[in-house]
């Protein structure tokens, strides 16, 4: 053999090793339609719209129809959606430290104004048991529940025995879906906004294996997909995807914050006001000027978020100039321990999920971010944890604080499904992320 022959034969061989290995530690991931950290090419390849698979979804060895059923949010029962918070209140949050507190009207509210109803896909697992009760309920008027009678044909005696077993369905897993806009005004001409999913509340029963939740995530893609082929953005934080590139990394601190703190006066014809549903036009119009990319909620739906402060939105004014904005949330998340935080109904933690700067100095940005805080400890004077995300203009606010003094600090991370953009990952301080 030549020598040009082994090399070939060497690279090959390699290509197959390096390929065996990832289908191995990536089993999962790396047969999903994402932006792959080994797929140098894809950033090249990606489509003019951004989607990965423009054909109709189809059906993956992860698929698992017997289990996960996907079902319209709006047209589930109230039984079915107390279960369903329970189910969340239980397990959404591993750690024993915090407390998830979400309620029924806090998930309609989380669920409202949408064009398309949200859908929710629910992992079932079967308990099956041997029904006692002794009620006929046969057509042929047979008592199903007594002993089957020795002279019985056989094959009536299986028929009986099977009608016997009852099936119970208990939830092991679920995941919410809801429409979203990624919007990117820096191209010229502005583009149209994107319109993809959004998984939110992924979540297994607590202490399950981890790839439990694979065939819950294929499951939901294949049927949502399969009516509206569409890409999907979800988060992940402390222990983030491997092998998947990510549209922004960030990291989250977490603060203590003071029931009392000294507060400095704003120079004047400066306000700080509370933006209400009324005048949402106001987000929408600093947004288009700022320069950055975003993911925003559909507007009705924020609206609902306003109403039911579940989402706080703040602007920063010098007369009718808006200086800065910024947008809190409501985690409905209950830290325990922290002294003077009542466990309430709503938790004690609210979430700087995003802020943009439309002013030249910081100090004064910084200013108002403390006059925003001030003004929620008015609304609810119990929140005693703030969650910053160093995203958007949020590392402006962090630089006034020291990180060493955050009690916890953990990474995050968007990541798109069934979409790419070329560049990813990008630099988080770009990107406003409200959904």
């Amino acid at each position: 053999m030549q020598i040009y022959e082994y090399i070939l034969f060497i690279i090959t061989f390699l290509t197959i090793i390096v390929f065996i290995t990832i289908r191995f530690y990536y089993s999962f991931w790396s047969h999903q339609p994402v932006y792959h950290t080994y797929d140098f090419i894809r950033g090249w390849t990606l489509p003019a719209n951004g989607t990965v698979l423009e054909h109709a979804p189809q059906k993956r060895k992860f698929c698992d129809f017997f289990h996960v059923k996907t079902r319209k949010y709006w047209e589930i029962t109230d039984s079915e959606k107390r279960e369903i918070v329970l189910f969340l209140q239980a397990n959404y949050i591993s750690s024993e430290r915090v407390i998830h507190m979400i309620s029924a009207d806090a998930l309609d509210h989380k669920m409202a104004g949408f064009k398309v109803s949200p859908t929710v896909s629910i992992h079932f697992d079967y308990d099956y048991s041997r029904d006692t009760d002794t009620t006929p309920n046969d057509s042929t008027g047979v008592d199903v529940g007594s002993a089957p009678d020795k002279e019985t044909n056989p094959y009536t005696q299986v028929i009986q025995e099977l009608q016997r077993i009852r099936k119970t369905p208990s939830i092991r897993g679920l995941m919410l879906t809801t429409r979203i806009y990624l919007y990117d005004d820096s191209t010229v001409p502005p583009t149209l906004p994107t319109t993809i999913y959004y998984w939110d509340y992924i979540c297994m029963k607590r202490f399950s294996d981890e790839t439990r939740v694979q065939p819950l995530i294929q499951t939901n893609d294949y049927n949502n997909r399969l009516l509206d082929n569409r890409g999907a953005l979800f988060k992940k934080e402390v222990i983030l995807c491997q092998g998947i590139v990510p549209l922004i990394q960030y990291q989250s601190y977490s603060y203590i914050i003071a029931p009392r703190f000294q507060l400095r006066p704003l120079p004047i014809f400066l306000t700080v006001q509370q933006i209400r549903s009324k005048d949402i036009r106001i987000v929408y119009q600093c947004m288009k000027t700022s320069g950055k990319k975003y993911i925003l909620s559909e507007i009705n739906n924020l609206i609902s978020l306003m109403d039911h402060n579940e989402l706080f939105v703040f602007s920063l004014k010098y007369r009718n100039e808006i200086y800065g904005i910024y947008f809190v949330k409501n985690t409905n998340m209950h830290y325990d321990g922290i002294e003077g935080g009542d466990v309430g109904s709503v938790g004690n933690t609210i979430q700087l999920v995003a802020s943009v700067k439309q002013v030249y100095s910081d100090e004064l940005f910084i200013l108002g971010w403390e006059h925003v805080l001030h003004a929620l400890l008015k609304i609810r004077n119990t929140y005693r944890v703030l969650l910053i995300d160093e995203i958007s203009d949020n590392h402006v606010i962090l630089s006034s604080l020291n990180r060493r003094l955050a009690f916890q600090s953990n990474v995050a991370a968007y990541y798109l499904y069934n979409y790419g953009i070329y560049g990813m990952p990008f630099d988080a301080k770009d990107w406003a992320v409200i959904v």
